[in-house]
């Protein structure tokens, strides 16, 4: 026994000997390796380089952190817009990163304009002018009451909505119109509504061409506008386009120069694109053009409007107006704030009348009823979507209420009640217990399994009755 405890504790021994972190007697021939140094940067710290033994993993130089230095600011100068060119904020960067710390914006270029003063203002900077109602080719329009259009004083072009109109009287066959009016600027005349060909119609109803080209032609695949909108919208002459002599295949419109008894100002033809005549015309028949251009508006007041929709205010919803502005074609829409109630207590049956709508006024609700028939789904939607619900009656109280006030509006017709039958009980729309009712004799009897939906005013005055949802019944609103 002794004799293996001599061994175990020499080989023990050897074993320890062999590491030269823990028996530094016996020495290690340290392999060093070096630790590279980090460079620090502007945002994250750096180290010193360091060395250590790649055997016993003994750290023989110890790597140092080196903080950050942070960053070194230079600023970006604003740059001031002008009348043409944009402009720039002030901004920073870090002049050894590159790193934005303050981006800078972009200034929208823009003219410095002074008051207007008689139509007109100058921009203090450049001396450019502005005049009220002219375009970017400085027409000078002037508005024509009873043609109901625009004409410029210097070059007899028409306008109206935005486009601009010249009519030529040249004898020219379709490719050479199509050429003078891109040389122009503009195109041939296209009409892709029946506003526009109104506008057209008008412009050449005292022409002394009666023929004129239109920029339309037919293709392999239908009728297309050179300016690539839809050919949605026609107006053609009757028994047009007839594609004559298999060459027709290009626009026309005829004008009030023509016999008006034979061909009607504003219709439609296809013609021969060589043609510059129209021999069938009683008169000389000569062909001309229509060009046409957007108008480019740099200011508008939109003074001249014509109104397109209008809807009234009322106290239940907002009301709205939509015109389109005679000069530059922009539709203006105006909002109406809805309208306050203006209650007062009718002497006659002490009811709460709003003298506005006519709505009455009760235990802190409001009711009221529409001359509108639909079915009850729609009637749902519709006192939703201004802010009430359908009525509830759950109390004897308000049904005497309701009577009273269907009495004050002589109403005697039928209106949908915000009641449903789900298959198991009787639901109002707002969720109140459907304690109370107020049947007609023999009701609810859910008829043919269809008959979910209730109504009042069944034969009997103020009685109710389930009857099918699609029917049409007068809307009745309540609002809390």
């Amino acid at each position: 026994m002794k004799k293996i405890l001599i061994i175990t504790f020499i080989l023990s021994l050897m074993i320890l000997a062999t590491s030269c972190s823990i028996f530094k007697i016996s020495g290690c021939d340290h392999n060093e390796v070096i630790d590279q140094a980090v460079a620090a940067t502007c945002t994250v710290d750096g180290l010193t380089a360091g060395v250590h033994c790649s055997e016993c993993g003994e750290i023989l130089v110890k790597q140092e952190v080196v903080p950050a230095f942070g960053h070194t600011e230079v600023i970006d100068e604003a740059q001031e817009a002008g009348c043409n060119n944009s402009g720039l904020t002030e901004g920073k960067h870090c002049s050894v990163c590159n790193e934005v710390i303050s981006e800078q914006k972009v200034i929208n270029a823009a003219h410095r304009f002074g008051e207007w003063v008689d139509s007109k203002r100058v921009c203090e900077v450049c001396g450019k002018s502005e005049i009220r109602g002219a375009s970017a080719l400085n027409h000078n329009f002037m508005y024509d009451d009873v043609a109901g259009y625009f004409t410029c004083d210097h070059c007899d072009v028409k306008m109206l909505y935005g486009n601009m109109y010249l009519v030529v009287d040249d004898h020219s066959t379709w490719h050479e119109a199509y050429r003078a009016c891109v040389a122009l600027g503009g195109h041939l005349a296209t009409i892709t509504s029946a506003e526009e060909q109104a506008v057209v119609q008008s412009i050449i109803s005292a022409a002394n061409v009666e023929l004129y080209w239109l920029g339309g032609l037919k293709t392999n695949s239908g009728w297309k506008w050179i300016t690539g909108e839809e050919f949605s919208y026609t107006n053609w002459k009757p028994g047009q386009p007839d594609y004559a002599a298999s060459n027709e295949w290009f626009l026309q419109i005829y004008s009030g120069a023509c016999d008006q008894n034979v061909y009607i100002n504003g219709h439609w033809n296809d013609l021969d694109s060589a043609a510059q005549n129209h021999s069938q015309n009683t008169k000389e028949g000569k062909v001309g053009y229509i060009c046409e251009w957007a108008l480019e508006v740099e200011y508008c007041d939109h003074a001249l409007t014509k109104v397109m929709s209008y809807t009234d205010p009322t106290c239940f919803a907002a009301g709205e107006r939509t015109s389109i502005c005679y000069f530059c074609g922009e539709k203006v829409t105006e909002k109406y704030e809805t309208l306050e109630h203006n209650f007062v207590i009718d002497e006659a049956t002490g009811l709460n009348i709003c003298q506005l709508c006519g709505a009455a006024e009760y235990n802190g609700h409001i009711y009221a009823i529409f001359s509108t028939k639909t079915d009850w789904f729609n009637a749902y939607g519709s006192c939703e979507s201004i802010g009430g619900h359908m009525v509830t009656i759950t109390s004897a109280e308000e049904e005497a209420f309701v009577e009273a006030y269907m009495t004050y509006l002589s109403f005697t017709s039928r209106a949908w009640l915000g009641a449903f039958y789900d298959g198991g009980n009787m639901q109002w729309v707002t969720g109140e217990e459907f304690e109370y009712a107020n049947w007609n004799a023999n009701q609810p009897d859910c008829s043919m399994n269809q008959e979910f939906y209730i109504h009042i005013n069944e034969n009997a005055f103020g009685k109710w009755n389930d009857v099918n949802a699609l029917l049409n019944y007068n809307i009745f609103c309540e609002w809390e």
